[in-house]
């Protein structure tokens, strides 16, 4: 069974649930009444298989929160619990109910000032004519030969089993500076001068 199945049919149970309630009501003393109906066949009296019944049978109640943790159902009762309680005690003391609010606004606001200001002054302002243009390079290879046990920066599997990273040496970045005429424009094949 997967997962969207599991929460379709919790929500479901939740829409039936008074009729769900009702439902395992008369699911136990269906049971409840069969035993005792086998107890009398036997030979007890009525109010000797009854109470027989009853006593084997247990707790009503126990078996019928058993039924709703076995749904999922006393997660969702114990939440709208604890939600009710949480409104409550907010009502309750204006002045913590204030002072939340008031810090969760500050917090979110000032992490969204600090968000937008990163965004624009480092992704927004590339200092280049042609953002577009930019390339990210990568070099691969074989996985048995990887060179150092444990690449610093972006490494990613092939699907052949190499590695592939587009980290790279400083004497390697000066020797790709060095031939950076060598490398064609996206979509012109011209050479770079």
């Amino acid at each position: 069974m997967n997962v969207s199945s599991l929460v379709q049919s919790f929500f479901k149970t939740l829409k039936r649930l008074k009729s769900l309630n009702a439902e395992i009501g008369d699911e136990m003393q269906f049971h409840l009444d069969c035993y005792r109906r086998d107890l009398v066949k036997s030979g007890m009296s009525e109010q000797e298989a009854d109470a027989r019944a009853r006593r084997e049978f247990g707790s009503q109640q126990f078996h019928r929160e058993d039924c709703r943790q076995a749904l999922g159902l006393r997660l969702w009762e114990e939440l709208a619990a604890d939600l009710r309680y949480g409104i409550r005690m907010l009502r309750r003391d204006r002045v913590l109910t204030a002072t939340a609010v008031v810090s969760l606004e500050l917090g979110i606001g000032a992490n969204t000032a600090m968000f937008s200001v990163a965004k624009t002054v480092i992704f927004d302002s590339l200092k280049v004519k042609h953002p577009e243009e930019l390339r990210l390079f990568a070099w691969e290879f074989p996985g048995r030969d990887q060179p150092v046990p444990f690449l610093w920066g972006n490494s990613t599997t092939t699907a052949s089993g190499n590695y592939r990273s587009s980290s790279f040496s400083y004497a390697a970045y000066r020797r790709l500076a060095e031939k950076r005429n060598l490398f064609w424009r996206s979509g012109r094949h011209e050479r770079r001068s």
